[in-house]
């Protein structure tokens, strides 16, 4: 089931968010979490089954321009069962103008696969956004409006 984030799910986020990315210098740290769950131009949706297993994120300042995808996330126990394709495909009919924007890393063939599948195009490239020998690529996709 999706649904929005509530500020009581805050620890289990923040539990996905350190699983996920135990090393990302760039995850999402407790305060910072809390910070989104009341951020007005925060999209913060959740994905439960049996517990909070997945969320994404996006910030979304001017609806009528690009979104971008700040963070997805799934437990790896409960990858590889299109959970992300269906978060993402629940934010692109709340985000339907201008489009998304995201930045994912170069070594991430699964996510890389999903997001072109989904219609995301490689736009860029940001060297060392990850770790020193790890790119950033930065995807979009963009919206007929």
């Amino acid at each position: 089931m999706i649904r929005l984030a509530k500020r009581t799910d805050a620890k289990a986020l923040q539990y996905v968010e350190d699983t996920c990315f135990p090393s990302d210098r760039h995850r999402i740290l407790y305060p910072s979490m809390l910070y989104m769950l009341r951020n007005k131009h925060a999209l913060f949706l959740v994905y439960e089954e049996d517990i909070l297993c997945a969320y994404v994120l996006v910030l979304c300042y001017d609806r009528n321009r690009f979104a971008r995808i700040y963070s997805l996330a799934v437990l790896p126990e409960y990858r590889r069962r299109g959970i992300a394709e269906k978060l993402l495909i629940d934010v692109e009919q709340r985000c339907k103008k201008g489009g998304l924007k995201l930045e994912i890393r170069d070594d991430n063939l699964a996510a890389m696969d999903l997001y072109k599948k989904l219609g995301y195009s490689v736009s860029g490239r940001k060297r060392g956004y990850y770790e020193p020998t790890v790119d950033a690529l930065e995807m979009v996709k963009i919206f007929d409006n």
